[in-house]
């Protein structure tokens, strides 16, 4: 019997019932604010960190908190609240990347595509490492037990979340208009007990 410890989860969900029309207005709101190009990126990213924190974005904010508080339950995490600590969009155009990171001070992150730019998002299997002969390849690179990296291809309107410490990046993108609308999720409220208690 095969027992698969410690997994990583991904969670990825198709938001249908938000409207092409609303799509635009996302899309026509990112490209409206402020940006910056971020170091040892090929790509930007908004100034404002709190992008769902925007009326335009209410109903998304609300898919992300409850697809949040999903992810948190079906892991047995369900004795805290969540909260959005920051939000954000990308914008990768041809030729452009974004080179593999994590996001720290976060426990859940995520994010939402407005755009049909089939760039994917690359992760990175945490414990690769830990193998330590080298030479040896694996026969069977279908194995999702021993996949180097996980490619994901978003479809307009995904959501997708991952955890935070995860190490990911987007590929270098074959044309213009990749919009991701990202976020990082942590608890809400007081977590711990006496001598670790913390208040977010």
């Amino acid at each position: 019997m095969f027992i698969d410890l410690f997994p990583t989860v991904l969670y990825q969900e198709n938001l249908i019932d938000i409207s092409d029309e609303e799509l635009q207005q996302y899309i026509k709101q990112v490209y409206d604010e402020e940006s910056i190009e971020e170091p040892n990126n090929k790509g930007t990213t908004t100034i404002n960190q709190k992008l769902l924190d925007l009326p335009l974005f209410f109903k998304l904010k609300k898919h992300v908190l409850y697809y949040s508080h999903n992810y948190f339950t079906e892991l047995g995490y369900s004795d805290f609240d969540i909260q959005i600590s920051c939000s954000w969009a990308n914008i990768v155009n041809t030729n452009h990347s974004i080179q593999k990171h994590y996001h720290t001070n976060s426990f859940l992150s995520g994010c939402f595509y407005p755009t049909s730019n089939p760039s994917p998002i690359m992760f990175t299997n945490p414990i690769d490492d830990k193998w330590i002969f080298e030479d040896i390849k694996n026969s069977f690179p279908n194995k999702h037990r021993t996949w180097g990296s996980f490619k994901y291809v978003p479809k307009v309107k995904d959501i997708l979340l991952f955890p935070s410490w995860l190490l990911h990046e987007v590929i270098e993108s074959k044309q213009d208009g990749r919009i991701t609308i990202a976020f990082n999720i942590i608890p809400k409220g007081e977590i711990g007990t006496l001598a670790n208690k913390i208040n977010f």
